[in-house]
């Protein structure tokens, strides 16, 4: 899947982590992550980590931790540089292995994260 816009990557962030492959520290910042990654900058992002530990809810331990584990699983690409904060991205390949292959995720009203079947021709949620 081709993510165009950061509510699609937000959308695929929400939808992919309510599988149980993940907690809530590594849903919380991925979502705290794809709200700040920057479409024109390459897709990434450059937050502090209080910056992120406020936006995740968490300790410094627990978002270092967290961050470890999302990196160690090829889900977040981390570069850390010196005397400036982290540049950040997501892998949205292995997010999107997460969601069924048959579905696409689209904007709806009343639910922002409803998963519709992609062969459907008039779009009806499943």
């Amino acid at each position: 899947m081709k993510i165009k816009t950061q509510w699609e990557l937000i959308n695929l962030v929400a939808v992919a982590t309510k599988a149980k492959h993940f907690d809530i520290y590594e849903r919380s910042l991925l979502l705290a992550l794809a709200r700040r990654i920057n479409p024109k900058k390459n897709w990434t992002c450059w937050p502090s980590v209080e910056t992120l530990c406020e936006d995740s809810c968490m300790k410094k331990s627990k978002f270092h931790t967290t961050l470890s584990n999302l990196v160690e699983r090829k889900i977040v690409q981390h570069e850390r540089r010196k005397l400036t904060s982290s540049v950040y991205s997501l892998n949205t390949d292995v997010l999107c292995s997460f969601v069924s292959d048959k579905t696409l995720l689209t904007k709806n009203n009343d639910d922002p994260f409803v998963l519709f079947e992609e062969d459907d021709d008039e779009w009806s949620p499943f």
